[in-house]
């Protein structure tokens, strides 16, 4: 990302120069209405994304489970925008968190067993059973599955964040983020409170407290990182401004030597005509 910022503002400085020293004015206004409006979306998603860790402090870890949904935001400025951004994480925590032995049911070709069922995995669990509230039960890529009789397994769901619609029921987000894998081992060198061995090893025997686990952590590196970020946002956007202030007065200066030329050619042939005149009375 660092690249591709100081990519971008360099193949820009770079035009900006072709732009005044070929009087492109027309090259120059477009490039001060991109500055501009780097600098506006800059400015709306540090507000936005801070407003979001705002919000999200305060709602207590207790009250997830509850919170589902669009309600978690109901009321609150922004709360479209809001509910995306934490899907955008939730989809996050399912690439970097989900079990590695989840996948391996998901993808093997072993056969069904007598009863008709699919393969079972020691490590998923029921919670709802009896006795000391775990059995393994067998289900194929999923942590949790409903008792028998049960109307509806949308408590299941909103609970076991191995099904494919945890996300949208616990977040409300409208679409399912699915974030690279590539971007789990850079979290877990950049935060340091992100173990993913660990995350992947709670993903099912915690369930939605894991979920709020992984919420917390990005959000305490986010604050603990505040300075750091600010100093660095704050580089970016005085950089942005001086290059747009710049591109302004070029433009400006192009503008009036354009102005200034039809005048200046005027005098020069006022003045031929004088020298010519006083070439013959000498």
């Amino acid at each position: 990302a660092t690249a591709a910022i100081a990519g971008t503002l360099l193949a820009m400085s770079v035009t900006m120069v072709w732009a005044a020293t070929f009087k492109k004015s027309k090259m120059l206004l477009t490039l001060v209405v991109i500055y501009c409006a780097f600098v506006l979306m800059q400015i709306i998603l540090v507000g936005m994304f801070t407003y979001w860790i705002i919000n999200l402090r305060e709602v207590s870890s207790d009250s997830v489970s509850a919170v589902l949904g669009e309600g978690r935001y109901d009321g609150k400025l922004g709360a479209t925008v809001l509910t995306e951004v934490e899907g955008y994480l939730c989809g996050t925590y399912r690439s970097c968190c989900t079990d590695p032995k989840l996948l391996i049911i998901a993808n093997s070709s072993l056969p069904a067993s007598a009863d008709g069922l699919e393969p079972s995995l020691d490590v998923i669990t029921d919670r709802g059973s009896g006795g000391d509230g775990y059995k393994t039960v067998s289900v194929a890529a999923t942590c949790l599955v409903g008792h028998e009789g049960l109307a509806t397994n949308l408590a299941v769901e909103t609970q076991d964040p191995s099904h494919p619609r945890f996300c949208e029921f616990v977040t409300g987000a409208s679409h399912d983020y699915s974030p690279s894998p590539k971007v789990c081992p850079i979290l877990n060198d950049v935060v340091g409170d992100f173990d993913q061995l660990q995350c992947q090893s709670d993903f099912c025997p915690l369930g939605i407290d894991a979920y709020e686990q992984f919420i917390n952590t990005m959000v305490n590196f986010v604050q603990s990182s505040a300075v750091w970020l600010s100093l660095g946002l704050g580089t970016l956007l005085v950089l942005e401004l001086m290059m747009m202030v710049n591109a302004c007065r070029l433009r400006r200066h192009i503008i009036q030597d354009k102005e200034e030329e039809p005048k200046n050619t005027a005098i020069l042939h006022q003045a031929e005509p004088r020298g010519m005149q006083m070439s013959s009375i000498a």
